[in-house]
């Protein structure tokens, strides 16, 4: 098998990347497997790396995507729906939500027992043409990660703290979106929305638990809308939201919609800020379907095989 390490220069703390490469070295020459990296260029570049890698080389590969959620999100789109081709991910990033949606993170720091474990299938979300692995969000948050890029350049706020400051600056601009939302039933829902979700995974902006009933390989996206809301009651709505009990809670019942569901289409009149993974795009369509099983991804091994990701719900 081949071992391809996609390192993003500007994912994590600022730095050369130095210390990060010579682990990969020392550990993949103690393995005896064949390594190589490539530092990415920008923006799509790591996308069109990782799908010609594939297309010219037919014996097994393993990818690491070197970086945070936008690294993997580039990596998973070169590599979706390649038998051949496994992808893991090397949380090097300042966020790092995928990796929440399995038991055991800090294995996944660890390059050897990344190299050597099996990969399992996975399900992946398609939004228009592009492959989403965790989540794709739209309206407020989606602005939060727009304005979170700012907050990251303040000397030690990293992740969280960032998405966390964003979410203050935001409060005092824009807070609804009117769009219409068809569901794959052909019901239709029309609004004004603070936010949508349409996850596979359940974590987002650092800690918050959006999606808490989620789970990667259930054939299923998870579907939260939240509808507008006066501006007094948003700082209630967050500390809820970010521990994942907005589903449960019954004073947010007549504000909140929850469903499970394959595919949806979401039109608005004026272009809507849109995040996937962290990416950031502006459109007024947004058609979003999952696909079932369609990326080998690797889980680490710890005190034997790990499971998927388990959603409150217990399932």
């Amino acid at each position: 098998m081949r071992h391809c390490f996609i390192i993003n220069p500007a994912a994590g703390q600022a730095g050369s990347k130095k210390e990060e490469k010579r682990r990969i070295a020392l550990t993949m020459d103690k393995l005896g497997l064949p390594w190589e990296i490539y530092v990415s260029r920008g923006t799509g570049d790591a996308i069109s790396f990782v799908n010609q890698y594939c297309r010219h080389n037919q014996e097994s590969i393993r990818f690491y995507a070197c970086g945070g959620d936008g690294t993997l999100n580039e990596v998973v789109n070169g590599a979706a729906g390649f038998e051949h081709v496994s992808v893991a991910s090397l949380p090097w990033g300042t966020g790092n939500d995928f990796i929440k949606n399995f038991p055991h993170q800090k294995v996944f720091w660890d390059i050897a027992a990344q190299a050597l474990a099996p990969a399992s299938k996975i399900d992946l979300l398609k939004v228009n043409q592009r492959f989403c692995i965790n989540i794709c969000n739209v309206g407020f948050d989606a602005q939060v990660a727009l304005h979170m890029t700012k907050f990251k350049q303040l000397p030690f706020v990293y992740g969280g703290s960032a998405y966390g400051l964003s979410v203050l600056y935001c409060f005092f601009k824009k807070t609804s979106y009117a769009f219409t939302i068809e569901l794959e039933d052909g019901r239709r829902i029309e609004d004004e929305f603070l936010l949508a979700v349409m996850a596979n995974g359940r974590f987002y902006g650092g800690a918050y638990e959006g999606a808490p009933k989620a789970k990667v390989d259930d054939g299923l996206l998870d579907l939260v809308l939240v509808r507008k809301l006066p501006r007094r009651q948003i700082p209630g709505l967050i500390n809820i939201y970010k521990e994942g009990r907005h589903l449960e809670d019954r004073r947010l019942a007549d504000v909140i919609t929850y469903q499970r569901l394959r595919s949806l289409t979401i039109r608005s009149a004026a272009a809507l800020p849109v995040s996937l993974d962290g990416e950031l795009i502006s459109t007024t369509e947004l058609k979003v379907e999952v696909v079932p099983q369609i990326l080998n991804f690797v889980q680490p091994k710890q005190e034997g095989m790990m499971s998927l990701t388990i959603g409150k719900d217990g399932r």
